[in-house]
């Protein structure tokens, strides 16, 4: 379970260089990755009986927290780049990102609740689980792929 959202680094927008900024895209981006890590051990946790429903509750809150901070932040380093360096293909690409990290953040939660009845309800959706896994990956896949870009960004600004 997360600590508290204090760990979130908190990004300086007056940073003069593109370069900082995709920097701190990144960082950002691993932030949220180690989130998601927490709320998936959260809700492994929450199967097993090792949480209850209110410790289930509490986590997704502060995972909720984490991942609008960390949006908010994403969301102003796009911003910034496109007004200040007028870079909109850059702008754009960390905007695709954020827009996947959205549909995944909904799809995750899917994916829970739909696995949840599956396992504990007296529905089977075990079909829709596997489209919703299915689902997942897909978008992981994109991330990636974005990350990919992003990366290539900044190797791009440092030669």
């Amino acid at each position: 379970m997360l600590k508290n959202e204090d760990a979130l680094m908190e990004i300086d927008n007056n940073d003069n260089t593109l370069l900082e900024l995709l920097k701190n895209v990144k960082s950002l981006q691993e932030q949220r990755v180690m989130i998601y890590k927490s709320f998936e051990k959260s809700y492994e946790a929450y199967i097993t009986k090792m949480f209850s429903a209110k410790d289930y509750q509490i986590s997704c809150e502060m995972v909720t927290e984490g991942f609008k901070q960390i949006m908010n932040e994403i969301d102003n380093i796009a911003k910034k780049i496109e007004q200040d360096y007028h870079n909109e293909g850059v702008a754009s690409l960390i905007k695709k990102l954020q827009e996947l990290e959205r549909e995944k953040l909904k799809s995750t939660v899917a994916f829970q609740m739909k696995s949840y009845e599956t396992l504990f309800g007296q529905k089977d959706l075990s079909d829709d689980v596997d489209e919703a896994k299915e689902n997942l990956d897909r978008l992981i896949e994109e991330i990636n792929e974005v990350n990919v870009e992003i990366s290539s960004e900044i190797a791009s600004l440092v030669l």
